[in-house]
């Protein structure tokens, strides 16, 4: 697992939360692994903090399944809830990576429904079956990587 931090948390406009940032980073690099032992992950899944806008409102995490990345936005969350928001955007990755989810630039699909984005809204969002699912499992697979 590959660990990124953008310029603009290390040095930029952004450096205030950059103490916080290289912490998640120092905890990931030596439990990260651990993921790979409770979640079916792609063998080159990377995650990378950086700032972002999400179409859905104030989103602080998602998932890239293009470039195989979990991109985590850290200014408005605190320790440990940045941690919680990787286990999340990794559940995303199983969930891509086994073939439950995809998507295109039009729709989401989830074990063969088809979910337009046109038709999601912030509120409708965190209700559809992907997002349920990663919300049940997160604090179980945070426990397992980080408590144990």
């Amino acid at each position: 697992m590959d660990i990124k931090v953008s310029r603009t948390l290390q040095y930029g406009k952004y450096k205030q939360h950059s103490t916080r940032v290289l912490r998640c980073v120092d905890y990931l690099e030596s439990k990260g692994h651990r993921f790979f032992d409770y979640l079916n992950l792609p063998p080159t899944v990377n995650v990378w903090f950086k700032p972002f806008r999400s179409p859905y409102g104030a989103f602080v995490g998602s998932y890239d399944s293009i470039n195989s990345c979990a991109e985590i936005d850290p200014r408005i969350l605190g320790w440990p809830r940045t941690l919680l928001t990787v286990c999340h955007e990794l559940i995303h990755a199983e969930q891509f990576y086994e073939g439950r989810l995809d998507s295109d630039e039009h729709n989401f699909f989830w074990r063969g429904k088809i979910y337009p984005l046109k038709d999601i809204t912030p509120k409708s969002y965190y209700k559809l079956p992907w997002e349920v699912e990663a919300q049940k499992r997160e604090h179980k697979i945070y426990e397992k990587v980080f408590k144990t």
